[in-house]
């Protein structure tokens, strides 16, 4: 989300709220431009740590069993 302006940043998290399988079920009592207000300046990228949940991530919904942690 880097070079985003507050309102794409918006758009894209509630896009993403609404097609992400993984937020299936998930309800909140804020907006997206809340969660914008209330982000930081600047975005801190933890690559390592994105890719690993991400890699969890798919492992849950794509296996039966997963044998982690």
């Amino acid at each position: 989300m880097k070079d985003m302006t507050a309102q794409e940043r918006a758009e894209a998290i509630r896009y993403d709220w609404e097609n992400n399988p993984r937020w299936d079920g998930v309800t909140r009592d804020y907006t997206p431009e809340d969660v914008v207000r209330l982000q930081g300046s600047f975005t801190v990228d933890q690559t390592l740590a994105s890719r690993g949940a991400r890699r969890l991530w798919e492992l849950l919904s794509d296996q039966e069993y997963v044998h982690a942690l």
